[in-house]
């Protein structure tokens, strides 16, 4: 009876045991399908949020981490604990979410200093986002922190670009800027007159190409005090610094192809940078909007040129060979952004008349003899400072007629039109807010000087003047 009672003791220690570890080990599935399984394996939580991520499976990756350390760190901290929140931190940016990716490692991980080495690529995940979001001054001092906790090469590369970019002393902090890491400028800068026809493969050393003087003509009468007459002064697309400018992601257009007796038609478009292919999406926005020939008003327009730049990007998208990362940018971001502003000139009961579309914060200024009588849609500095309505590739009519504004006037003599990008947008602004007249520096440059823009942009933004960002200058001139 003893041995019979040992043997049962020892049996039933082992399976106690056994249920134990087994309970420590294996969470029971929820009820929910559609939550991601629970499968604790200490050595192998890292390989498995990596592939739910991977798959674009972000919220049942943050939901896995969360299910690991509720049951694996409930009431501790230890370098394993420290690196879930560093993936949480990743995923976080991976879902295009900078601010709470910094949040979340800021309230979790660069608190706990005897890490070191977590804090250090915690700092060191943080500098990528700001230099993403091309902060550049927030991304110095996350890398030089990162560097500082554990010194690592790849913190100190990234100190010594940042470095060269903004000429700092070495324990001084950076000034502001925008500025992009160093890279080979190549000209291929594309500034024309109204009307004309640009050829890459004839273009100058200098990257110019020649503006075409051809005039164009509104219907002309006794009644309108207007000459009938009117010119394109400028048209120019500059990209930031050190890029081409076939990465430039602002465009525009004019109506070349129109009775040019009915209508006028311009339009600019400034691709967010962090969408995918903003550029050909901008393109396609100002190409259709100039083609139609229809009034702009939100409450008359059936908005057709949109539904036709949707499907010419759709049909763009499926000949392109995308790799698996740019398939799930692009599905994760729910398509690609860009800013507009359209602007429409014609004759209505001897009369000449302009109406104006924008969504974001690309500006439209309407001077009148030296003076600004109109700005639309922005009216100040400070209404560029946030972040823009957008069109996406996947917007309906009825979204941009709740998002766009809209706003009309009629035309006198000597009116001239300025449509800009919100970079030369906040440069006129903060201009006429200390006073000062922005109109006789842009009337400068025409088709006889068009070269000067360029170090004239340039020069602004070495002074910080201006963001370095893609800037566009469209202007008419009413006669």
């Amino acid at each position: 009876m003893l041995v019979l009672h040992s043997i049962y003791s020892r049996i039933k220690k082992f399976l106690a045991g056994c249920l134990r570890r087994e309970l420590t080990s294996v969470r029971e599935q929820p009820d929910n399908s559609t939550t991601t399984p629970f499968v604790a394996a200490p050595l192998d939580w890292k390989t498995q949020g990596q592939e739910l991520r991977n798959c674009g499976q972000f919220n049942d990756a943050l939901n896995f981490y969360d299910r690991v350390l509720d049951k694996e760190f409930p009431n501790f901290l230890c370098d394993e604990s420290l690196e879930i929140h560093l993936e949480k931190v990743k995923t976080y940016s991976e879902m295009l979410r900078p601010d709470v990716a910094i949040d979340y490692a800021k309230q979790t991980i660069l608190n706990k200093k005897e890490y070191p080495k977590i804090v250090s690529q915690a700092y060191f995940q943080i500098g990528l986002i700001y230099q993403k979001q091309e902060n550049f001054v927030n991304a110095w001092e996350a890398f030089r922190d990162s560097n500082r906790y554990d010194s690592n090469k790849r913190a100190q590369q990234k100190i010594q670009a940042i470095r060269k970019l903004l000429s700092p002393e070495p324990d001084d902090k950076p000034e502001q800027t925008s500025n992009k890491l160093e890279r080979p400028v190549t000209k291929e800068h594309k500034i024309t007159g109204f009307g004309g026809q640009s050829k890459p493969n004839i273009a100058r050393k200098d990257g110019f190409f020649p503006p075409s003087n051809r005039p164009l003509l509104l219907p002309g009468s006794p009644e309108n005090p207007l000459n009938g007459s009117h010119r394109f002064i400028f048209k120019c697309s500059l990209p930031k610094e050190g890029y081409s400018l076939k990465e430039c992601e602002d465009k525009s257009a004019v109506n070349t192809d129109l009775d040019l007796t009915k209508t006028i038609k311009v339009a600019i478009a400034d691709g967010v940078s962090q969408a995918s292919f903003s550029g050909v999406w901008a393109e396609l926005l100002v190409n259709n909007f100039i083609k139609v020939n229809q009034s702009i008003n939100l409450e008359k327009s059936d908005m057709n040129w949109l539904e036709t730049s949707q499907q010419q990007w759709q049909n763009w998208l499926n000949k392109q060979q995308l790799s698996w990362f740019a398939q799930r940018k692009l599905k994760v971001d729910g398509g690609s952004y860009s800013t507009f502003l359209g602007l429409r000139i014609y004759q209505e009961y001897q009369q000449y008349k302009w109406e104006a579309l924008g969504i974001g914060d690309s500006c439209l200024f309407v001077v009148e003899n030296g003076q600004l009588v109109q700005s639309f849609p922005c009216n100040n500095s400070s209404q560029l400072s946030g972040i823009p309505s957008q069109i996406c590739t996947s917007s309906t009519a009825d979204f941009l007629k709740q998002k766009a504004l809209f706003d009309q006037g009629i035309i006198r003599a000597k009116t001239h039109f300025y449509l800009v990008t919100d970079a030369l947008a906040g440069w006129i602004f903060d201009t006429l807010e200390q006073h000062q007249n922005p109109w006789l520096t842009l009337n400068k440059f025409t088709d006889a000087n068009y070269k000067n823009f360029e170090p004239w942009v340039k020069q602004l933004r070495q002074d910080r003047k201006i963001r370095d960002d893609d800037t566009t200058l469209v202007h008419l001139e009413i006669i």
